[in-house]
């Protein structure tokens, strides 16, 4: 029987079979459709022909089960001849299905999306190879729950990117500011590259103002109506995205819970409807099978920013400010978190980053202030160790509860 006439459907809500699929899938789409890989005989491994069919028809090693490529179609030697298996291009599953290439997909008005969650909705089953979403510039209200989609796995080399498609990709320090102004002189932006994007600033003088819309740039001041809060100076350090997320009611902003797929967020602003704040966090990391990595993502006002539970994360470059409680949540083994030159501000209760009930972490080259109790706070068996600065709080830099935890250089 050909793979034509195999069954190769998935029942409706089936996931058990993904993993098996996987190999499968690759075998056929990826590895045999590239000439140089190899096909397993059980005297040894070999690299798969290619040719004509007269090459093919003069092939010397015609034994049963040979395999031999002529143009996309896959033949088998059975039964003293050549018999086509499957033209390679046209393998389509039922259910699952794989990347073969990277791909790249815009969200927003206009895109290939309208929202995110419609987005990744329409993912294939297995990543293989690089999938991006860029959302377009703009506002958006929209949330994201991984919890009712299918199963979405990633392979060694698969991963999905969800970015900004405008955003600075790094904290900056400004060097002066004015009424209607932020200026970095070392800045050589091109005139209004900014234009309708948001400037958020994450520490120092002028952290009270939020995400404030830049009506104009020219090549080293960025200009807003005003400032709702205070004016920066040459302490502010400062983050610039023109993708903003507002969010309120749900327990979660965004949501990955029981996700599988390497994820990677770059370039992303949320920020609370104030009433009410996401009553859990901003950006959900729950139960978890694969690293979800941050990378210049800002969050302003939420009971949480980044909370991560038994699962893997990478923080890097973001700026929280301003939580009920604390900034960054990581709780319940194995939840590992590594966090890197992030600013981590004015979280109203608790502290800029909080471990606890066996959650581990690394935290380095970190910054921020108005913490309520601590920078870095380590409960009941968790351990933390850190490099270069950290956070401020206002009853300690550093805590333990003496419960087997550890936080330490």
């Amino acid at each position: 029987m050909s793979l034509e006439d195999m069954d190769l459907s998935l029942p409706d809500g089936d996931t058990n079979l993904v993993s098996e699929l996987d190999d499968f899938i690759r075998e056929l789409k990826r590895e045999l459709y590239d000439f140089g890989t190899t096909e397993h005989y059980g005297d040894g491994t070999h690299k798969i022909p290619s040719g004509s069919l007269e090459d093919m028809n003069s092939f010397l090693r015609k034994k049963e089960g040979a395999l031999f490529f002529v143009d996309d179609t896959l033949y088998i030697y059975n039964l003293g001849e050549w018999r086509p298996v499957i033209n390679i291009s046209d393998i389509s599953i039922t259910g699952t299905s794989i990347t073969n290439s990277d791909t790249y997909y815009s969200v927003g008005s206009g895109g290939d999306y309208a929202t995110i969650q419609e987005a990744l909705e329409s993912l294939p089953s297995v990543l293989a190879d690089t999938v991006t979403l860029t959302i377009k510039k703009g506002s958006y209200t929209d949330y994201l729950d991984t919890s009712t989609l299918r199963v979405v796995n990633s392979t060694s080399n698969g991963k999905l990117v969800i970015k900004g498609e405008k955003y600075l990709n790094e904290i900056r320090t400004a060097t002066g500011g004015a009424t209607t102004y932020l200026e970095d002189s070392n800045a050589s932006w091109v005139i209004n590259e900014w234009q309708g994007c948001w400037v958020f600033i994450v520490d120092g003088t002028g952290k009270n103002n939020g995400m404030v819309q830049i009506t104009s740039n020219d090549e080293t001041k960025l200009y807003v109506a005003s400032w709702p809060g205070t004016q920066p100076d040459d302490s502010s350090k400062y983050m610039i995205s023109g993708v903003k997320f507002t969010l309120g009611g749900n327990s979660y902003g965004w949501l990955f819970n029981k996700w599988r797929a390497l994820t990677e967020l770059k370039g992303i602003f949320f920020e609370s409807s104030e009433s009410p704040h996401p009553s859990s966090g901003m950006i959900g990391i729950v139960n978890s099978l694969a690293g979800v990595k941050l990378t210049n993502v800002g969050i302003h006002e939420s009971q949480r920013g980044v909370v991560i539970i038994g699962g893997y994360s990478e923080i890097e470059e973001c700026g929280i400010v301003k939580t009920v409680s604390d900034c960054i949540y990581a709780y319940h083994n194995p939840a590992v978190v590594y966090v890197t030159e992030c600013s981590l501000s004015d979280s109203v209760q608790d502290s800029a980053i909080k471990f606890s009930h066996n959650s581990n972490g690394f935290v380095k080259d970190c910054y921020g202030s108005g913490n309520n109790d601590y920078g870095i706070d380590c409960l009941y068996c968790s351990n933390v160790i850190y490099e270069g600065t950290i956070p401020s709080g206002d009853t300690g830099n550093t805590h333990n509860d003496n419960k087997n935890s550890y936080v330490g250089e």
